[in-house]
């Protein structure tokens, strides 16, 4: 929103803004006071391994959810569920996860990607909804907090813009994290800027 308010402000033309399931300005107490945010630290090395080999085979991140669940019900010890998840996936997803297998371990990616979220997140405290005339686009995840509370962002968006500037609002059938690699998605993104 930023970037096409600047470039409207320069005189550019923008014709329209894509908003994906982002979170509001901090500003916006309603929202932010009703969302229940995890503390980072809450998940487990092991939890955030299986999401990023979800992310990383999303052809079987269904498959990858069930198998993690198994190991945990069969489990209590997070050693265990880590190595009868590793063993279903040596199995199930084959070469590709043997050759990952040791940078999970490591867990390398997975505490990059939080650095990552968490920069993002330290980002989003500086940013704002800013008064454009391009109408906006968005897209919501369905098991999100902003997806939940896209109302409320949008009624608020409005209301900074000063007229009717949602000229879309589709709810995905997601997670935040899965939006972008959900086909859904990509279909409803593509044919919107058509």
């Amino acid at each position: 929103m930023e970037v096409a308010y600047a470039l409207e402000q320069a005189g550019r033309e923008v014709e329209v803004v894509g908003w994906i399931d982002a979170s509001p300005p901090y500003w916006l107490k309603a929202y932010w006071d009703a969302a229940v945010t995890a503390d980072d630290d809450e998940l487990s090395v092991n939890q955030r391994r299986v999401e990023l080999l979800q992310v990383m085979f999303p052809a079987s991140s269904q498959l990858i959810h069930a198998a993690w669940q198994d190991s945990q019900a069969l489990f209590s010890d997070e050693v265990q569920q880590w190595q009868a998840l590793g063993a279903w996936a040596e199995d199930a997803l084959g070469e590709t996860f043997r050759e990952i297998k040791a940078s999970l371990l490591e867990g390398d990616e997975a505490q990059i990607s939080w650095e990552l979220d968490r920069t993002l997140g330290q980002r989003l405290k500086d940013a704002d909804f800013k008064p454009l005339k391009a109408p906006i686009r968005c897209w919501w995840a369905a098991a999100s907090r902003a997806g939940q509370h896209r109302r409320l962002i949008e009624a608020t968006m409005e209301q900074v813009v000063g007229r009717a500037c949602v000229q879309q609002s589709v709810m995905i059938d997601s997670t935040h994290d899965r939006i972008i690699d959900n086909a859904a998605f990509v279909q409803s993104f593509a044919d919107a800027m058509k």
